[in-house]
């Protein structure tokens, strides 16, 4: 098994939670493994190692968007919608004038209506 859901990461590899678990182990200071490892924990409902995956990830990289936009779907499905708005808004802060800013909106925008996160 491959701990979990799988998914595919760069290059088409089909990863789980427990190869990214090895990854880390080996290469602990790796902010990406960190990051796909928090991906593969909410996906697979443990948003507790989730959410420390990505803490661990913006300590590394506070100015990394797309761990922002993560770090707000996990505080989304935690039901921690003031959470989720602090983070969703600071992925906006980060690249207000980068391309892929609006789905960090879009994040927002589906918090405020109530809808779940993607």
């Amino acid at each position: 098994g491959r701990g979990g859901e799988a998914m595919r990461v760069q290059g088409g590899t089909l990863v789980g939670v427990a190869d990214l678990d090895v990854g880390v182990g080996v290469r602990p200071g790796d902010t990406r493994l960190t990051c796909l490892r928090g991906v593969g924990n909410r996906r697979i409902g443990r948003l507790g190692a989730a959410r420390a995956d990505a803490v661990a990830a913006i300590a590394s990289m506070p100015e990394a968007r797309g761990i922002w936009i993560e770090l707000g779907g996990i505080e989304q499905t935690r039901g921690d919608r003031d959470a989720a708005r602090t983070a969703f808004l600071r992925a906006i802060r980060v690249d207000s004038d980068g391309a892929s800013v609006n789905e960090a909106r879009l994040a927002l925008q589906r918090l405020e209506a109530g809808l779940p996160a993607e």
